[in-house]
């Protein structure tokens, strides 16, 4: 169980990084608006 939860920590920890990343690129994009 410990090795499982480990896993689900790191995957919710990548999704972080990842929205993270997301929000730069919006901030950046400024102009984008979604169809």
């Amino acid at each position: 169980m410990i090795k499982i939860n480990t896993i689900i920590k790191n995957i919710q920890n990548k999704f972080k990084l990842n929205e993270e990343d997301l929000n730069k690129d919006n901030e950046e994009l400024g102009e984008f608006e979604p169809m």
